[in-house]
């Protein structure tokens, strides 16, 4: 019963949920055996309810007592924003088919282990959760159950993705100023040559002071380091910054950068450097996604409806159903397995030290559109 677009919507009422809390903790040396395992566990009912949770759940719960996660799922113990997406709560979305705790969850009722990992984006806070969740099934009483055992591994993700990043985008930009500087020594290589050999290590050499300045900027960010400092700009200056910027990078090859025709002058104030890092992931991405001689539209304007400042990067590029639900998660890329700091940075950036929005808007025949909308503050 219930509506749902995955997995089985119905809960039991509260007074057998009791019931169940009753019969687990009826048992001391269960109690103390969970209790010592340094993860997360909680056990779950046929629907997906928590009837019993370990001493370890209640940092999570800021020191609040455990009975208050019990008749409710995971998604909404750990406050996954999709859970309330959910017709009928946590697992019931259609986000939900992506989600790896939900699929270890109804593997294990089949009677079958399963490990899976999950990303889970929390309510009202810009923290990425990267878990590991093992579901068991377990009997007792004459009932079934599955005890999940959960894992916050988003420390080793991040670090793992950082590592593939850094050195990936680190060493193929060395790589090339290498290349370019051993053609500038050849005895072949004429004046005029040489000098447009040096602008392109210029170039490269910058791209390289960014990568590693992005780095930095998103490790402070994520360690609430990042120090943020307002100044009055103008928005089509802005674009016309990310357009000089970008039109030489090696990823912009046989692409045009536009400015709209209808982008908006507006003086507005936000962090230089952190709004550029934000518009510049979006037309990376955007470039990344497009082929040869296409276009990426740069704009931007003012929303009076809502008092904000929107600037947008699109391309004709249309993102898959099963991407558009993880794209803005920590370690999530269609570019492969760790490589996804750049949408993630976007919301992370853009939400927490600039109180803007952040949004992605991609159908077929009308392409892909990152945005991000500033509140605009009296001059």
């Amino acid at each position: 019963c219930g509506d749902t677009d995955f997995a089985p919507a119905g809960r039991l009422p509260r007074e057998l949920v009791e019931e169940q809390v009753k019969l687990l903790a009826s048992s001391e040396m269960f109690k103390e055996a969970m209790d010592a395992v340094p993860d997360i566990i909680l056990v779950l009912n046929t629907c997906r309810q928590a009837v019993f949770a370990n001493k370890v759940i209640c940092a999570l719960l800021n020191g609040k007592d455990k009975k208050e996660v019990f008749g409710f799922r995971p998604g909404e113990i750990f406050g996954c924003q999709n859970a309330e997406r959910g017709k009928s709560g946590c697992g019931t979305a259609d986000f939900c088919r992506e989600c790896g705790a939900v699929q270890a969850i109804m593997t294990a009722f089949s009677g079958i282990s399963e490990m899976k990992e999950c990303r889970i984006s929390r309510l009202n806070t810009n923290e990425a959760l990267d878990v590991r969740v093992l579901a068991t099934p377990f009997k007792y009483g004459g009932q079934e159950f599955v005890i999940c055992a959960i894992s916050d591994i988003s420390h080793e993700k991040r670090r793992r993705v950082l590592e593939r990043i850094f050195f990936h985008d680190i060493l193929n930009t060395a790589g090339g100023i290498e290349s370019l500087l051993s053609i500038i020594t050849e005895d072949s290589c004429n004046e005029e040559e040489k000098q447009m050999l040096l602008t392109s290590v210029k170039d490269a050499s910058r791209n390289l002071m960014d990568e590693i300045d992005a780095q930095k900027q998103l490790l402070a960010a994520e360690n609430n380091e990042l120090c943020s400092s307002k100044a009055l700009l103008e928005s089509r200056f802005m674009l016309m910054q990310l357009e000089q910027f970008y039109k030489r990078h090696e990823i912009a090859v046989n692409k045009k950068i536009i400015i709209s025709p209808s982008a908006e002058s507006v003086h507005f104030y936000s962090d230089p450097t952190i709004l550029k890092r934000i518009l510049g992931n979006m037309v990376k991405n955007a470039l990344e996604s497009s082929l040869r001689e296409e276009e990426i539209i740069l704009d931007c304007r003012r929303s009076y409806m809502s008092a904000s400042l929107i600037f947008s990067v699109h391309n004709k590029a249309v993102i898959p159903e099963e991407v558009k639900r993880q794209i803005f998660c920590r370690s999530f890329s269609t570019k492969g397995v760790g490589r996804g700091l750049g949408t993630y940075s976007m919301k992370l950036l853009g939400e927490h030290y600039l109180n803007g929005k952040v949004s992605m808007e991609s159908e077929s025949g009308k392409g892909t559109t990152f945005s991000i909308a500033l509140p605009l503050e009296s001059l």
